[in-house]
């Protein structure tokens, strides 16, 4: 498995970026967003997933593992393959994919390219308890999203060791501020339990 690709961009295409590795061009498709950001002769790094099929094999590239994380979700969902999940990460940022999922925004969701109805209805019930924590979106707009940071995974599965259900402890998690500058566990943990008391 190709885990990430790292080279200077030699050619953008419209849904693809080809990256040279040691002579060797890898052709990635990639969000929009980043493929837009790069500039040719750019040394780029993305991480990858490699769908391979028996007519083909295809090459993803996102600038974050949490990005890759979120597209690999997206496509356990029937009717979700690759290229449309890539479509609704290129339509609308991370945060915001898992904002409308978490919080049953079908109008959002059936507007993305290649989701109707159906297929929302099944992101919702599919995907809404397994739903990144670090990506949660806080509902005071006067407050960012909570950014990228692995502590507050294993903070989620030490509340849930605790007996909390997952309803509550994304409930606290979004009304605990400082939770995207933690550290260590155990001070989440401290956090955290103000809000579910």
């Amino acid at each position: 498995m190709i885990y990430s690709l790292e080279g200077p961009v030699t050619e953008i295409f419209e849904d693809t970026l080809i990256l040279d590795l040691q002579g060797v061009g890898y052709q990635v498709f990639v969000p929009v967003g980043l493929r837009e950001s790069a500039g040719l002769g750019e040394i780029l790094k993305v991480y990858t997933y490699h769908h391979i099929r028996e007519d083909q094999q295809t090459l993803f590239g996102f600038p974050s593992l949490a990005d890759r994380q979120l597209f690999m979700l997206l496509t356990t969902v029937s009717g979700m393959g690759p290229k449309i999940a890539m479509k609704a990460l290129s339509a609308l940022p991370a945060e915001s994919l898992i904002h409308a999922i978490a919080t049953e925004d079908h109008a959002t969701l059936t507007s993305l390219p290649g989701v109707g109805k159906k297929l929302a209805e099944r992101l919702v019930i599919e995907l809404k308890d397994k739903l990144p924590a670090t990506a949660l979106t806080l509902p005071n707009t006067q407050r960012g999203p909570i950014r990228s940071n692995p502590v507050i995974d294993d903070l989620m599965m030490a509340l849930r060791s605790l007996g909390y259900s997952n309803d509550e402890i994304k409930r606290a998690l979004s009304q605990t501020d400082g939770l995207e500058v933690i550290t260590d566990v155990q001070s989440g943990i401290k956090l955290v339990l103000k809000g579910l008391k």
